[in-house]
């Protein structure tokens, strides 16, 4: 069985777009921080609270989504199978992106041998978003966590992401004008965007690169 919730394709795409533009902005503050979030190519990884991926295929509309939590109780079962089990139930198009891509950055050495492992796993088509073989309760518990914000109401995560890297007023201005550029396709980042920037900051270069991560370009 999945349970199914409701989302579509291009609002978690612009939830994991904002995320990492707050990430992003965070980080001129807190360079240390800067592995939390990233992106590589179409594929979106994170680690606040657990380490996951989340894959996008822009071309079939499909994402597929898989989460290692070190604090899961079926850690010690999950790493005796094989994480694509996880998918069993979506369409073969979304095991395919799961096994080529978000599986990928999942890899962990057992017993000398390189597999992806897993511990919960969500994946969206043209059907809705689905959750193989979790309870919503049982899929935040296991991995979700963060994702829970991704999923919730675009006003909820902007809070959580605010709470979280107490980002000022300046900052949350910074990171609507940089959402909207993305959004409208405007990537040519130019030094009247960045005005108010401090360029001396510890954590600019991190600033730069998760900003170039996402495609943008500097005049």
């Amino acid at each position: 069985m999945h349970t199914e919730l409701q989302m579509t394709f291009n609002e978690l795409y612009e939830r994991c777009i904002y995320s990492s533009i707050a990430h992003a902005a965070a980080n001129l503050r807190f360079p240390f921080f800067s592995y939390e979030q990233s992106w590589d190519g179409d594929n979106f990884s994170f680690k606040p609270d657990s380490e996951g991926t989340i894959s996008f295929d822009f071309e079939k509309r499909i994402i597929a989504g898989a989460i290692i939590d070190n604090e899961s109780p079926r850690l010690a079962q999950y790493l005796k199978h094989q994480a694509i089990e996880l998918f069993s139930e979506a369409p073969d198009n979304i095991k395919q992106l799961a096994d080529m891509e978000a599986l990928q950055y999942l890899l962990f050495e057992i017993e000398g041998i390189v597999l992806p492992v897993a511990t919960t796993a969500f994946w969206l088509d043209s059907e809705g978003l689905s959750i193989f073989d979790d309870s919503i309760d049982e899929f935040w518990k296991n991995g979700g966590e963060f994702i829970r914000y991704l999923l919730g109401p675009f006003g909820e995560l902007k809070e959580y992401l605010k709470d979280y890297s107490d980002l000022s007023t300046e900052e949350t201005d910074l990171i609507e004008h940089l959402f909207d550029m993305k959004m409208k396709g405007n990537l040519l980042i130019t030094k009247k965007d960045l005005s108010g920037v401090d360029k001396k900051s510890e954590g600019y270069d991190e600033f730069m690169e998760s900003l170039a991560e996402l495609g943008f370009i500097f005049e």
